[in-house]
């Protein structure tokens, strides 16, 4: 105890000096572990670098190929770009409801007065192109806005394509159900049961509607030319064709341009017996070829397609204006 009293500053000194030779060694052998698990680890990259290296069945990744693969990128994104255009969305404006009542009644009053200035016939004089529901409502349901002014646009551009086409007859167009209105009518024939799909990845909207409607060949081309050079995005799904029957515009049995009984718009037919029944009219058989056998009779084909439109939106729709 003497020594260390004589010695106090050594003493401290040496422990000091111990303590703090202790601490360096833990210090290295800490830095030790990291820079093995570093050494590990970038042996690894070196692994996975030289199997990249010898990976024939990949493009090796030099400056070439990442600058070759940059430009690829970028083109790519440009087709996207431009193909959008192909599928632009018809948006149609905001309307309150008073004013869709107005656009409805405007655009069905346009189809059925070109219908009848080009001579096509249509299921009926008061025929609303799926809109009957809600032609005759005083009010719409939930649901109606704001898909009902779109598919209204896109009905009236699709029935644009078939008049532009000279088609004979129109028999009939439907859509989906989207609002309470539409679910009302489950008997109508207005409607089909597919419904609205949106792709996930790309976030486009496809809407299908059914089209029947008779035609010839040549006007039949027109339509599906007319299709692809849309900007709306139609896309022909598929499409059923069968001979119309003999002498009569469609499977109604009515002459061009007649609605058949029954339909929306025209008086009730009168039993036999009753006062102003009239007797149907036999369709008079086609003359006789003084020249002898017909080799070629065209005859109207009856049509039915789906076309889905689709849409690749950049914003969503507008809520109707109150």
């Amino acid at each position: 105890m003497l020594w260390l009293k004589r010695n106090l500053f050594l003493a401290v000194g040496g422990l000091l000096a111990l303590l703090m030779l202790g601490s360096g060694g833990y210090y290295l052998w800490t830095n030790y572990q990291n820079n093995s698990k570093v050494e590990h680890d970038l042996q690894e990259k070196r692994t996975a670098l030289q199997a990249i290296y010898n990976d024939k069945s990949k493009p090796f990744p030099n400056e070439t190929n990442i600058t070759t693969a940059k430009a690829e990128l970028e083109r790519l994104r440009k087709v996207v770009q431009q193909s959008k255009t192909y599928f632009a969305p018809i948006v149609p404006p905001p309307v309150s409801p008073q004013e869709f009542r107005i656009l409805l009644d405007n655009v069905i009053y346009e189809l059925r007065r070109r219908a009848e200035q080009q001579g096509i016939g249509l299921p009926g004089r008061n025929y609303a192109f799926s809109f009957e529901a809600q032609r005759k409502g005083l009010t719409f349901g939930p649901g109606t806005f704001p898909a009902m002014p779109e598919l209204l646009a896109e009905v009236h551009s699709l029935c644009s394509v078939l008049f532009d086409a000279q088609i004979n007859r129109l028999i009939g167009v439907r859509r989906t159900r989207v609002s309470t209105d539409d679910e009302s009518n489950k008997g109508a024939p207005d409607y089909h049961e597919l419904a609205i799909q949106t792709n996930a990845t790309t976030k486009c909207v496809s809407t299908p509607y059914m089209c029947e409607f008779q035609c010839f060949s040549e006007e039949l081309a027109n339509i599906v030319e007319g299709l692809q050079k849309s900007t709306n995005g139609f896309v022909l799904k598929s499409i059923l064709i069968e001979p119309s029957p003999a002498n009569v515009a469609d499977a109604t049995g009515m002459p061009p341009g007649t609605a058949p009984p029954g339909a929306p718009g025209t008086p009730p037919p009168v039993p036999p017996g009753q006062p102003g029944y009239k007797p149907p009219v036999a369709v008079k058989p086609p003359p006789a070829d003084p020249f002898g056998k017909t080799i070629i009779d065209q005859r109207p084909l009856k049509v039915m397609m789906m076309v889905e439109v689709i849409k690749c939106r950049t914003t969503d729709l507008q809520p109707p204006r109150q």
